[in-house]
C-alpha cells in the first residue's frame, strides 16, 4: 500500500524524468542541426538548472521507497 508521501515522490520522480528526457531530445536535436542554432548556452545552462533541481527525486525513485519513507528523507 502506497503513503501520500511514496505517491508524492513518485509523481515527483516521473516529473524529473519527463524533464531529463526531454533535456536529453532538445540538446540531441541541438546537436544535429547546429546551423540553425536555436539552443543559446543560456537556455541549455537554465534546462541544465531546473533538471538539477529535479534530480534529488530521481535518486529517492531509484532507492527502496519503503525505506525512504521509513526515514522520510529530505528532498
Amino acid at each position: 500500500m502506497s503513503t501520500q508521501f511514496e505517491s508524492a515522490l513518485r509523481e515527483q520522480a516521473q516529473f524529473a524524468a519527463m524533464n531529463l528526457a526531454a533535456l536529453d531530445l532538445c540538446l540531441s536535436l541541438d546537436q544535429s542541426h547546429p546551423e540553425e542554432g536555436k539552443l543559446t548556452p543560456e537556455a541549455i545552462g537554465l534546462a541544465y538548472a531546473s533538471v538539477a533541481r529535479l534530480m534529488p527525486y530521481l535518486l529517492v525513485e531509484a532507492l527502496d521507497l519503503e525505506t525512504a519513507a521509513a526515514h522520510r528523507l529530505e528532498v
